[in-house]
């Protein structure tokens, strides 16, 4: 390391002045050092919150990393809910949904939000523009179609066949 020196010829005022400086780039340090040492103080808290609040089982895989970011890093990478996992929830809670005591029109409008929320995480169709996309958009309606059908209370049979 380079050691900061004086020249012998400088001038009081030069000298007075590298001195200020050297003052100010100290007080500069001390000043970031405190802040880093209690930001970390403060990161090695959030991740000892962190695992203490969690299951043994959970904590076990966050606890060997330094920083509490990585902690809910991996966290969020392990256990965020997907596009594939939200699909499975939707496509479930369509089978789940029964006529019961529904109305037809209640029953439709059920599984319809849920075909709304399923559209949002497929990719998004163009059948105005694109020929695949409208025998894909037609095949997705008519299979919509089969769906209600089957949802109907047996009483409904004749619309089914």
């Amino acid at each position: 390391m380079a050691r900061s020196t004086i020249p012998d010829k400088a001038t009081d005022e030069t000298k007075d002045k590298l001195l200020a400086d050297y003052d100010d780039l100290v007080k500069s340090y001390e000043s970031q050092f405190s802040a880093y040492s209690v930001w970390m103080d403060e990161d090695a808290r959030a991740g000892s919150i962190l695992i203490a609040s969690m299951e043994d089982e959970f904590a076990t895989e966050i606890a060997n990393f330094e920083r509490s970011h990585q902690m809910w890093s991996f966290l969020r990478d392990r256990y965020e809910a997907t596009g594939h996992s939200s699909y499975f929830v939707f496509v479930r809670q369509e089978q789940l949904i029964r006529h019961g005591d529904l109305t037809v029109d209640e029953l439709y409008t059920q599984l319809s939000a849920v075909w709304r929320q399923i559209d949002l995480l497929r990719h998004p169709l163009s059948p105005s523009t694109c020929e695949f996309c409208q025998g894909h958009q037609s095949d997705i309606e008519l299979q919509r179609t089969y769906a209600f059908l089957t949802h109907l209370r047996g009483e409904h049979e004749t619309l089914r066949a």
